[in-house]
């Protein structure tokens, strides 16, 4: 236990034990907030900051502030609360929606009735910190730019993403890889999609938006059309855009349709090993041209 550093004897505040304590005590100038109303030295303690919080100034209890309000021992954020006309029900608890646990704005502070979950105070979703949803928290705290599509409907942001040609209307955002998606009513959506339904209406169960202008980034109301998978499977055969396509609309197709022709003239006048230095591929590859295994459709 501490010591008196004037006696010895044990100390009870500020080093001192009680007898020396009270004689300093009755030397020290009288408080400057003796006199004051609860309100008046509510408003004493508390230094306005630029950044929005009502700073307390005065005693503590180590986290939050305190004062003698009403007869009794009371935080000063509760305090606050009480000054500007605010009930606080029994039970209810008195929280801070910023990071400053000295802070008695009252803009800053919300009730928590014990029982019940918090509501956010832009919202009325349950608040998951400072008296904020999800999303308001994320707003607040995130130190990412603000999109510029935040506050768009998602019509405004629908036309945001999508950037006008002569011909198509390109989709400019995210892609799931080849067709634009767009976030809408909690979910990703196909772009294409999407204007199907705002510009012509609902698109009825099982069918397909196709393109006209087999552009999957397009998304010009003029370009789609509904039809059922099988009418999306025969659109794309008939365009030759197949899965598998072949002949000289294959990435490796090295051989014209007139090379093609060639090689099976020669068939009984020319080796296949001859053939396939003259060509540049392979001699299975002419064997099978020959035996028309390949390219059967070029007579």
């Amino acid at each position: 236990m501490a010591k008196c550093r004037k006696c010895g004897l044990p100390a009870k505040a500020r080093g001192l034990c009680q007898k020396h304590y009270h004689q300093i005590v009755k030397t020290l100038p009288a408080s400057p907030t003796r006199g004051m109303s609860d309100e008046q030295r509510f408003w004493y303690y508390t230094k306005r900051r630029e950044d929005g919080c009502w700073l307390w100034v005065g005693a503590t209890t180590g986290r939050y502030g305190t004062l003698r309000f009403m007869g009794k021992n009371m935080g000063a954020h509760r305090a606050s609360l009480l000054i500007h006309g605010l009930n606080i029900p029994v039970g209810a608890s008195v929280r801070s929606s910023c990071s400053n646990l000295l802070c008695v704005n009252p803009n800053h502070l919300f009730l928590k009735v014990t029982g019940e979950k918090a509501k956010c105070r832009y919202c009325d979703t349950p608040a998951k910190a400072r008296g904020l949803c999800q999303k308001h928290y994320y707003r607040e705290t995130s130190t990412h730019p603000v999109l510029k599509t935040r506050d768009m409907s998602d019509r405004e942001r629908f036309f945001h993403h999508v950037e006008k040609t002569p011909a198509c209307w390109l989709w400019t955002a995210a892609k799931t890889p080849r067709y634009g998606s767009f976030y809408v009513d909690g979910r990703n959506k196909l772009a294409h999609r999407y204007s199907y339904e705002i510009h012509k209406g609902r698109i009825p169960k099982g069918l397909y938006v196709c393109h006209t202008c087999d552009n999957p980034s397009c998304v010009n109301p003029d370009h789609l059309f509904l039809g059922s998978a099988k009418d999306n499977t025969d659109d794309m055969m008939t365009k030759g855009r197949g899965m598998w396509p072949s002949g000289t609309r294959h990435h490796l197709s090295r051989l014209s349709d007139d090379d093609v022709t060639c090689i099976r003239s020669q068939k009984g006048l020319q080796t296949q090993s001859r053939l396939a230095a003259k060509f540049g591929v392979d001699q299975s590859h002419i064997s099978r041209i020959m035996h028309s295994q390949k390219r059967g459709r070029v007579t």
